[in-house]
């Protein structure tokens, strides 16, 4: 059997002590998935993919710069990452590792089809 939760209180001391270290971050994310805990998963996740220097992913700050940038120039902007975090609470998320499930996808196609349908007036 798996002590998740002594995991989870070791995760969160190396967590404190060391604030930006990415691979605690991500240790401490998983830990506290498994406990269920996913407000706090979900914040240790995203901020381990921020420190991560090699992040060849999607990156927290930047979402925070394109929505900026987005608001300011009234560009139209589809948060793709809100819409799986959201999701993320009451379904399973992700086929493997990396790729969420088609169901997602065909969320935001038919997000964006509605938008693009109204600035056309169809």
């Amino acid at each position: 059997m798996r002590d998740y939760k002594g995991a989870y209180t070791i995760s969160k001391e190396l967590a404190l002590i060391n604030p930006s270290h990415a691979q605690i971050l991500h240790l401490h994310a998983m830990v506290s998935k498994k406990l269920n805990y996913f407000d706090q998963a979900q914040n240790h996740g995203e901020k381990a993919i921020a420190f991560d220097c090699g992040n060849k992913d999607g990156n927290p700050i930047f979402n925070v710069i394109l929505k900026r940038l987005s608001k300011q120039y009234q560009y139209n902007y589809f948060d793709f990452h809100q819409l799986i975090t959201d999701e993320s609470q009451h379904n399973p998320t992700f086929l493997d590792d990396i790729y969420p499930q088609d169901v997602y996808f065909n969320k935001m196609i038919n997000l964006i089809s509605v938008k693009i349908k109204r600035r056309l007036k169809l």
